[in-house]
């Protein structure tokens, strides 16, 4: 709706620069906003070691996104 001008997003830096019809409008350092973030899979593949390790992963890189101070964590098992 903001990309047609009909209010304003919340988006990153990284996405609002490669989408030409929307621009900043909030400081250029604005207080960082926090969220959850879910990650989900059936419950007859949630033990597989292949996906423990893609959550492993991308729990991961998220925290380090937006936590880019915080400890990396040791893996699950």
């Amino acid at each position: 709706m903001a990309k047609a001008g009909l209010g304003i997003a919340l988006m990153s830096t990284e996405l609002g620069a490669r989408t030409f019809e929307v621009v900043p409008v909030l400081p250029e350092d604005p207080p960082m906003v926090e969220f959850p973030i879910w990650l989900v899979v059936h419950r007859e593949v949630h033990s597989s070691r292949r996906i423990r390790l893609v959550f492993d992963i991308l729990d991961d890189l998220l925290s380090r996104s937006t936590h880019p101070k915080r400890k990396k964590k040791t893996p699950r098992r």
